[in-house]
């Protein structure tokens, strides 16, 4: 009888998780439990669920203070066996030496029919936790160490190597001076050329070209005022959305953002000291997006109208001025 009770308790245990047919389960792990300070930490939330569950975006960036967030990679959903199988990838640094514990991040979720009921969808997090209709699964909590970098007093300091020495190639000065003639030779014929023509052509009209952040405020404008999401174009309003924002970089920063990645369009705007203050923004404003255009992700109301907020910021913060000389304009 004992042995029978202990069985039906492990069963019912096994089986926590799963009720008339649904399942979820939640895992988070690091790549390893020993890092050095400044070292990459790839952390990794991975939930499968069955298709009759629909999950709804967890807030992980308020569990991860004490670490700095490199890099927050686009939320990765695939599909198999009826099966939906979720991943959130983020890359971490800590840069002072200690045990760190992640704590458990907590998942929310809908079943069935509840998952049409749009006030559910639009709560808030202290809402959503009150709710009987909304399902919670919580990931494990994560430990590691970040270790101080060891550095033997004993040995001797290094000196630096000398430069090496190229030896000198007259074959190759000649080359280089041919090369350097050629194209002086080339750049005068074209000045010529272009002088001669000037003298029998009438300038055309200049084309007065609005500054690119003129342009991305008045799309900005317009789709504000046609009401997408409100209609529940939820897709078409995020597309449109970032499309504006893309075309406002290739604009101003001269980089194709329409053909890239939001990782590899984040990269390309590390290096332009323009974008510094609103890399994080841009960074929550495109995964954003790409959750909600790529995956099973139904925003809230809150994130449709903050998007919006958020662009228009982007686009503020990183807008060109121009700054008067005693001389001439300067744009900036």
């Amino acid at each position: 009888m004992k042995k029978n009770l202990i069985l039906f308790f492990m069963v019912i245990t096994s089986f926590s998780s799963q009720l008339f047919g649904q399942t979820i389960s939640a895992e988070a792990k690091v790549d390893s439990l020993q890092y050095l300070i400044g070292d990459y930490i790839k952390f990794n939330i991975t939930a499968e669920y069955s298709n009759d569950i629909k999950l709804i975006k967890p807030n992980i960036i308020d569990s991860l203070k004490g670490l700095e967030i490199i890099e927050t990679k686009s939320p990765q959903l695939t599909e198999e066996n009826n099966k939906s199988k979720f991943n959130f990838s983020f890359v971490l640094a800590k840069y002072d030496s200690g045990n760190v514990t992640i704590p458990p991040i907590n998942l929310f979720y809908l079943i069935g029919n509840d998952s049409l009921d749009k006030k559910i969808l639009n709560s808030t997090s202290s809402e959503l936790l009150n709710n009987p209709k909304v399902r919670m699964i919580t990931t494990n909590p994560v430990s590691f160490r970040v270790n101080l970098v060891q550095v033997d007093p004993q040995k001797d300091i290094k000196d630096v190597k000398d430069p090496i020495k190229i030896p000198f190639d007259l074959k190759e000065l000649l080359i280089i001076i041919l090369i350097g003639l050629i194209i002086i030779g080339a750049l005068i014929y074209l000045y010529l050329r272009y002088k001669k023509k000037r003298k029998g052509i009438v300038e055309d009209k200049n084309i007065i070209k609005l500054p690119p952040h003129i342009t991305a405020l008045n799309n900005l404008r317009k789709l504000r005022e046609e009401g997408l999401w409100q209609q529940g174009k939820i897709k078409e309003y995020h597309s449109r959305i970032t499309e504006i924002i893309r075309n406002y970089f290739e604009e101003r920063f001269d980089l194709p953002a329409l053909e890239m990645t939001t990782d590899e369009t984040i990269k390309k705007l590390r290096g332009k000291r323009e974008t510094e203050i609103v890399l994080d923004l841009t960074q929550s404003f495109l995964s954003n997006a790409d959750l909600v255009k790529f995956a099973k992700y139904v925003p809230l109301k809150s994130l449709n109208e903050e998007m919006m907020s958020q662009a228009e910021e982007i686009v503020n913060k990183t807008k060109m001025t121009t700054v008067t000389t005693n001389k001439e304009e300067v744009n900036v």
